[in-house]
């Protein structure tokens, strides 16, 4: 009988710590995607459309501009000591794949 009651009490315990694990996950759905940025006027930057306009030959800049907005906008929370990728060259190389 105490083997079966320990063996309850870790599973409360283990299933108790993985509820409260999971609260700190960023949402999975519901994400709504920025359509731009916008500068300290209100004006939205398009720099994203000029630069695919101008470099990539080939690519739906529609879809690269919003790709790379996306990406760009994103907030993760970070890791002490952990290395990421520039963002914004990310956000590039993503998008400028996605829209071909």
């Amino acid at each position: 009988m105490p083997s079966e009651t320990a063996t309850a009490l870790a599973i409360l315990a283990a299933s108790g710590a993985a509820v409260g694990a999971v609260q700190f996950l960023p949402p999975l759905t519901a994400y709504e995607a920025p359509l731009g940025r916008k500068d300290a006027q209100g004006r939205t930057v398009l720099d994203e459309l000029s630069y695919c306009r101008a470099t990539l030959p080939g690519v739906d800049c529609g879809c690269f501009a919003q790709k790379a907005v996306q990406i760009m906008a994103q907030d993760t929370p970070r890791i002490k000591g952990w290395t990421y990728a520039d963002p914004r060259a990310l956000a590039l190389s993503q998008a400028a794949d996605r829209c071909r």
